[in-house]
């Protein structure tokens, strides 16, 4: 029985024998190699040459040294190598041409003064009185960035695919592209992947966008129709679906885009467990609540854009009367996103002067001034937009880039975005709307408490009422 010392001692020894039989084997089976001056017009005999030195590199061939020989020969004999199309998009696998020379790149630069020549395919005429050429002069001109790339780039560390501020956004219609090229343009995420069911569509508008990235800090953009190409999102954004048209409501949107929201978040969740979704398709309270249902996420990571453009038209309005900047005026449009929404003008003010302390009726019924003329322009805002360009989509995609801003940044800003308002603000049903949140780096963190007039809180109630019929109505269609 062998001691361990000599169970050592015997496998080296072993190895050295093994290492002497190879090398002799080797030399009786490859001659010297011959003059590559003499095959200057194939490639089949400087293949074989590198095959004796990358015999023992080459993992392929479990062989031994003369199988290996007639492998290569038979190979040889059967391949017609095809150029290859990775100069226009269309990258072929490295093994499809030429396995034991592409494999060992390192060791091509002796082959390329002896195979320059005319690049051509494999079907093209050989020109009168030229020497036919191999096609393995396109596969190292193909590759020769690779080169290029060696000499050009030292590689130190490990280079990081995944960054943690990946935003998707889903569906590239009007409003998706303006939430897209509003994210990019104020530099919020450096990486953005498109997903939508119209492959067309989708490529087109992220090679377009891509193609001017130098201009957007070379932001990565991706466009796809699967989801895994959301895969690690931070923030996850639905656009998708039915667009409200001239003379309709966001409610009148709830029964088609009630199956889209279904269908879009499961794989969305599936590949980004840890992300944020916003709602941004109408009606939005609504879609909100029911992709909570769907997701089972979190509460807090799962909110509609809500009336958080409302609120930035609502000050936009007052600024503009007042002749100061919209960024002067504080104050919250709540509620649903629509026709319902509630002012509340006990809370605006105006460089930290509130209004009602110089008007307390101003916004409500006896105000001469008719301030409640600009919730009025608020609720038709949308309707004049969509009669004149067919649609809206800047201002909502500026309104949904500041969210993302909140969250990757972790601004804890203060937003009204729809939640479940259950058991707040005097509100006893089970629904998604509008209210004054902070949002940071895990979505709603803290609910802000209004001091609301009896005439908000009786309206506030109202708006949930409204949203809570059109989700009563769904379940009875179900």
């Amino acid at each position: 029985m062998l001691s361990k010392l000599n169970f050592v001692k015997l496998g080296v020894r072993h190895v050295f024998v093994r290492r002497h039989c190879i090398s002799t084997t080797r030399r009786n089976l490859f001659p010297p190699a011959v003059s590559l001056q003499k095959f200057s017009s194939s490639a089949l005999p400087h293949q074989w040459i590198f095959a004796q030195r990358m015999y023992y590199h080459n993992v392929e061939a479990n062989a031994t040294g003369a199988q290996r020989q007639r492998h290569l020969i038979e190979r040889q004999s059967r391949t017609q190598y095809q150029p290859l199309k990775s100069a226009f998009g269309v990258p072929l696998s490295r093994r499809a041409a030429m396995p034991s020379m592409i494999t060992h790149q390192r060791h091509l630069r002796p082959l390329q003064s002896p195979l320059i020549g005319p690049r051509r395919t494999v079907d093209a005429p050989v020109p009168a009185g030229s020497t036919p050429t191999s096609n393995c002069v396109d596969i190292i001109r193909t590759y020769a960035t690779d080169l290029v790339r060696e000499k050009l780039i030292e590689p130190f560390g490990r280079p990081v695919n995944k960054t943690k501020r990946k935003v998707t956004v889903v569906g590239c219609g009007q409003v998706g592209m303006a939430v897209v090229m509003s994210i990019l343009a104020q530099n919020i995420s450096n990486e953005v992947c498109i997903i939508d069911a119209n492959e067309k569509l989708v490529n087109g508008e992220s090679k377009d966008v891509q193609q001017g990235s130098l201009y957007l800090r070379d932001a990565v953009i991706i466009g796809n129709t699967d989801y895994k190409a959301s895969e690690d999102s931070a923030v996850c954004i639905i656009t998708a679906g039915e667009r409200q048209k001239k003379g309709q409501t966001r409610l009148d949107l709830l029964k088609t885009n009630v199956k889209i929201i279904t269908q879009i978040v499961p794989p969305l969740v599936k590949y980004s467990p840890e992300t944020i979704l916003i709602i941004v398709s109408n009606p939005c309270d609504i879609l909100a609540h029911v992709a909570w249902k769907t997701s089972q996420l979190p509460l807090e990571r799962v909110f509609a854009s809500g009336t958080h453009l409302d609120t930035a038209r609502f000050r936009y309005f007052i600024a503009k009367r007042l002749g100061v900047s919209a960024s002067s005026v504080q104050g919250y449009v709540i509620g649903e996103h629509g026709d319902s929404s509630v002012p509340v003008w006990s809370a605006v003010s105006v460089g930290g002067i509130r209004f009602r302390d110089l008007s307390k009726c101003a916004g409500a019924e006896g105000d001469t001034d008719q301030w409640h003329e600009v919730h009025n322009q608020v609720v038709k805002a949308a309707y004049e937009v969509i009669a004149g360009k067919g649609y809206t989509n800047w201002a909502i995609g500026l309104t949904v880039a500041s969210l993302v801003s909140m969250i990757l940044d972790n601004k804890n800003e203060v937003a009204t975005v729809s939640t479940l308002a259950r058991e707040r603000e005097g509100i006893e049903n089970d629904v998604f709307l509008s209210l004054p949140v902070v949002l940071g780096a895990n979505g709603v963190t803290s609910f802000i408490k209004l001091q609301l007039s009896g005439l908000e809180q009786q309206r506030l109630c109202k708006s949930a009422e409204t949203l809570n019929k059109a989700m009563q109505s769904l379940k009875g269609k179900k």
